[in-house]
């Protein structure tokens, strides 16, 4: 008898150590909401196929430029700033080349790059529908730009805004769930300039796509589309491939 109670005893602490455990498991703490859409870690490589079209001689010729972009995630400088590395390749046969290294950074409830000595707010936390902010703040907006041999102001009065929250994209035949959409250009557009950035990014992916459009143009034609009377600057639009 003695020793049946004592077997009831060791069941009964058993139960109670694995319930125990499941509701430790149950009430763990979520991933943090800002590594959800950043998905940064050291050895993290996003593989991107990008387009553009720079349009010279008054819009007379638009070159295009093709090829891939790879960001690696290199090194962990401090806790959640980060050093990437860029390359690029031509084609799908060709062999990564780095052209520049970055800095990405989570702090204080913001996601921010470093490209070209300019430091971006690319995303605010938690994400939510319809916020905005000075996403440019960290740089003196009037910087002049140099592209395709003409002078531009490009980032002034930028606002930043998600636009849709928790929705899907297609890309590259592929279809990502839990999307944000991050619009960001001048607070007031006009007729002869276009200044626009738009950025996704995917819960457990990261940077899924961007589209930049940077195009001057003096014929006034509020009807036609931006690609076909644009006389200067350029459309670039990057698309993701694979991550790992």
């Amino acid at each position: 008898m003695k020793t049946y109670l004592i077997y009831i005893f060791m069941i009964i602490m058993l139960s109670s150590i694995i319930l125990s455990c499941e509701n430790e498991f149950i009430q763990a703490p979520p991933i943090d909401p800002q590594f959800e859409y950043a998905n940064l870690g050291v050895g993290r490589t996003w593989e991107y196929k990008y387009d553009s079209i720079n349009y010279l001689n008054g819009g007379v010729n638009k070159r295009s430029n093709k090829g891939f972009i790879q960001i690696l995630v290199q090194e962990e400088i401090e806790k959640n700033k980060f050093r990437i590395l860029k390359s690029i390749k031509k084609d799908s046969l060709g062999k990564y080349t780095p052209f520049r290294a970055e800095i990405i950074q989570i702090q204080n409830n913001i996601l921010t790059t470093t490209d070209n000595n300019l430091t971006f707010i690319n995303l605010v936390f938690p994400p939510k529908l319809n916020s905005k902010w000075a996403g440019n703040r960290l740089f003196n907006e009037q910087v002049e730009i140099t592209i395709n041999d003409e002078i531009m102001k490009v980032y002034n009065g930028w606002e930043y805004n998600i636009t849709r929250i928790d929705s899907s994209i297609s890309i590259v035949n592929k279809i990502y769930p839990n999307t944000l959409e991050v619009v960001a250009g001048p607070i007031n557009e006009n007729l002869i300039s276009r200044r626009q950035r738009r950025e996704y990014y995917t819960k457990g992916v990261g940077l899924t796509k961007v589209q930049m459009e940077v195009l001057n143009t003096q014929k006034i034609q509020p009807n036609v589309a931006w690609k076909d009377k644009a006389e200067s600057g350029f459309i670039y639009i990057q698309e993701l491939v694979s991550v790992k």
